[in-house]
C-alpha cells in the first residue's frame, strides 16, 4: 500500500523529535554515564542516517547497559530507539512493543522531552503500517501537547507538521491552520526545506477553494525560491488550469511530463480533456492507472480519474463506458466521503477523550491549587498566632522579671532599714497619741510578727497596742493609708517574698507550708493576695527569680506596692 506521508517529512520530524531530546533524556546522571551517553547519541545519529540494522544492534546494547545501571530514563530512551519504525511493514508488529514499554516508563517519570518524541513515533507507526488515522491524530497531539509543556517550539512544529500530514490525507482542511504555523515558523528559522513543504501544502489547499487560486501565488513563489523547479513548476501548471489558462498550463505541465508524479499525470490528463484530445486523456489516464497503486481508499485520485474517463467517453460518443466510469466515480466519491465521516467521528470522539482528560487534569490541578492555597493560609495563621503568642510570653516574661527585681530591691531595702519612718498626718487624736499607737502597731507587725498568729483579730490587736477598735482603725487608715486587712497581708506577702528569696533550706520550703506560716487560712487566699501585690503567683516569682543573674542589679526604682507609710 502507498506511504500516504512523505517519507522526507517523517524523517525530518523523527529527526527533529530526536534531536530536541536527546540531551534532556541523558543529562544529571553517575556511574558510566559517559558510556550510556555514547550510545545514545550513536543511536541518534544510526536513525538519522536511516541504517536500522545498526540503530537496532546499538539499542540492544543500549538497553542492557541502562537496565543494569537501573537508569529508568535511558531504559525508555533506549527502547525508544529499538522501536523505531524502520520503514518494513513486515517488521512493525515486533518493533512497535518497545515503544509502548517506552511510554510506560516515559509516564510513570513524567518526562514531556520522552513522552513528546514516543507520541510522535507512535503516531507515525499508526499512518505507515495500520492507516489508523484517528489514533495517528491522538498521538501526535498528544506529542504536540508534551511539546507546549516543555516550551518547544521546534518539537511543536514536528507534531504539527505530522498532524498536518494526517488531515491532508484524510481529507481534512484543518490541517491549513498547522501549515500556516509551520510556514511562520519556518520563516523565521530560515529552514529552506520546511518552507518549501508547508508552502506546497498552503499552494494546494488554496486550489481546492473556489476562486481563491490567487491566494496561492505567495507560496508559489516560496516553492520557487526553496524547493524544486518540478514542484514550481507542478503548481505554476495546476494554477492557469483553474485560471482558465490552458496554453499557458499545458506549456507548464508539458515541460516536466519526463518523469512525472500521479499528481502531474492528472492535472495533465485533465488539461487534454479541456482541450478536447479526450483520446490523449483516456492514454495519459491508462499509464496513470498501470504506473501509480490507486487502490488508497483515502486517495482522491482514482475518484477524479473515473470522472475524468466519464467526461471524455461521453465526448467520444462511448455512452455505455460514460456510464460505467461515472459510476465508479460516484461509487468512490461516497466511499471517501463514508470514509470521511467515519474518521471526523473517530477524530471527534479522539479529542473529546482528550480534552475530557485535560479538563479532569485541569480539575485536579485546581483542586491541589485551592489545597495548596488553604494549607498556606493555615500555616500563615497558626504562624501569626505562635508569633503572637511568643510575644505576650516574652513580654510576660520581661515584666515578671521586672516585678521580682522590684521586689528584690525592695528587700534590699528593707535591710538597710534599721527602723522604719514616721509620717507625718492629721488626725483627730492628737498627733503624739496617734504616733505612739502607730508605733506600737508597727513594732507588733515588725518584731512581734503578730501577722503570722492566725488567731489574731483586730481587736485582739487593739487591745495589745492600748486602744479601742475605732481608733486603731483610723491610726491604720491614716498613717498607713490602707485598711486593717490590707497592712496584714502586705507584711505577710513581704515575708513571703523574702523567704522566696533566701538561699539555702529556708527559701525551699514549700506553698503549704509557706502560707501557714504567714497567717493565712487557706492556699487560696494567700495566692489571691500574693498575686494582687506582686503581679505574679507566688510559684511563677520564685521560678522567675532562679531564672536572674545572682549578679544582677536591679532597675526599677518604684516602692513595693502597698507598703506601709512609715514617717520620719
Amino acid at each position: 500500500m502507498e506511504l500516504k506521508i512523505p517519507t522526507k517529512i517523517l524523517i525530518w520530524g523523527l529527526g527533529a523529535a530526536m534531536s530536541g531530546a536527546v540531551a534532556a533524556c541523558t543529562k544529571g546522571q553517575s556511574g558510566d554515564i559517559d558510556q550510556i551517553k555514547g550510545l545514545s547519541s550513536a543511536c541518534y545519529e544510526a536513525a538519522m542516517e536511516q541504517d536500522y540494522d545498526l540503530c537496532d544492534s546499538i539499542a540492544t546494547n543500549y538497553v542492557r547497559q541502562a537496565q543494569e545501571a537501573d537508569n529508568k530514563k535511558e531504559l525508555a530512551n533506549a527502547l525508544y530507539y529499538r522501536g523505531l519504525y524502520n520503514f518494513n511493514l513486515e517488521d512493525a508488529d515486533n518493533r512497535r512493543p518497545y515503544l509502548m514499554q517506552a511510554l510506560e516508563l516515559a509516564k510513570a517519570l513524567d518526562n514531556p522531552p520522552l513522552l513528546c518524541k514516543i507520541y510522535n513515533a507512535l503516531g507515525i507507526y499508526e499512518v505507515a503500517c495500520y492507516h489508523r488515522y484517528a489514533q495517528a491524530h491522538k498521538y501526535f497531539t498528544q506529542s504536540l501537547a508534551q511539546a507546549k509543556i516543555l516550551g518547544d517550539r521546534r518539537m511543536q512544529i514536528v507534531a504539527e507538521t505530522n498532524l498536518s500530514e494526517v488531515y491532508r490525507v484524510s481529507g481534512d482542511t484543518m490541517a491549513l491552520r498547522y501549515d500556516l504555523d509551520i510556514y511562520r515558523y519556518a520563516t523565521d528559522m530560515a529552514d529552506s526545506a520546511l518552507i518549501n513543504s508547508s508552502a506546497f501544502h498552503l499552494a494546494k489547499y488554496y486550489f481546492k477553494r473556489k476562486g481563491e487560486a490567487d491566494k496561492a501565488l505567495p507560496y508559489i513563489d516560496a516553492v520557487a525560491r526553496y524547493g524544486e523547479p518540478d514542484r514550481h513548476t507542478a503548481l505554476m501548471g495546476e494554477y492557469y488550469l483553474l485560471k482558465g489558462n490552458l496554453r499557458k498550463a499545458q506549456t507548464y505541465l508539458e515541460s516536466i511530463l519526463v518523469d512525472p508524479n500521479t499528481e502531474t499525470m492528472l492535472l495533465y490528463a485533465d488539461l487534454l480533456s479541456q482541450l478536447g484530445k479526450y483520446q490523449q486523456s483516456n492514454a495519459t489516464l491508462d499509464t496513470l492507472t498501470q504506473l501509480a497503486n490507486l487502490s488508497d481508499a483515502y486517495s482522491s485520485i482514482p475518484v477524479h480519474a473515473n470522472q475524468i474517463y466519464a467526461y471524455n467517453y461521453q465526448q467520444l460518443g462511448n455512452l455505455d463506458q460514460a456510464l460505467h466510469y461515472l459510476r465508479l466515480f460516484s461509487d468512490g466519491r461516497d466511499s471517501i466521503q463514508n470514509l470521511h465521516n467515519q474518521q471526523e467521528l473517530s477524530r471527534y470522539k479522539v479529542e473529546y477523550e482528550l480534552d475530557k482528560k485535560e479538563s479532569e487534569m485541569a480539575h485536579q490541578r485546581e483542586l491541589v491549587k485551592r489545597a495548596r492555597w488553604h494549607l498556606g493560609t493555615i500555616i500563615g495563621a497558626l504562624v501569626l498566632v505562635l508569633g503572637i503568642v511568643l510575644w505576650h510570653m516574652r513580654r510576660q516574661t520581661r515584666l515578671y522579671r521586672s516585678i521580682v527585681a522590684q521586689n528584690r530591691e525592695f528587700i534590699e531595702r528593707e535591710k538597710a532599714l534599721s527602723k522604719p519612718t514616721q509620717r507625718a498626718e492629721s488626725t483627730g487624736l492628737t498627733d503624739q497619741r496617734m504616733e505612739e499607737i502607730y508605733a506600737l502597731i508597727l513594732h507588733e507587725l515588725e518584731e512581734n510578727q503578730i501577722y503570722r498568729d492566725i488567731t489574731v483579730t483586730r481587736d485582739t490587736f487593739a487591745e495589745r497596742v492600748g486602744c479601742n477598735h475605732t481608733y486603731f482603725t483610723q491610726v491604720i487608715r491614716e498613717k498607713a493609708q490602707m485598711s486593717y486587712l490590707q497592712l496584714m497581708n502586705s507584711y505577710r506577702i513581704r515575708e513571703a517574698l523574702r523567704v522566696l528569696s533566701a538561699e539555702g533550706p529556708e527559701g525551699d520550703v514549700t506553698m503549704q507550708q509557706l502560707f501557714k506560716d504567714l497567717g493565712f487560712l487557706s492556699m487560696s487566699t494567700f495566692y489571691k493576695a500574693f498575686k494582687a501585690q506582686v503581679g505574679m503567683s507566688p510559684s511563677v516569682y520564685r521560678r522567675t527569680l532562679k531564672q536572674l543573674p545572682d549578679e544582677a542589679v536591679p532597675t526599677a526604682k518604684n516602692d513595693f506596692p502597698n507598703e506601709p507609710k512609715t514617717t520620719k
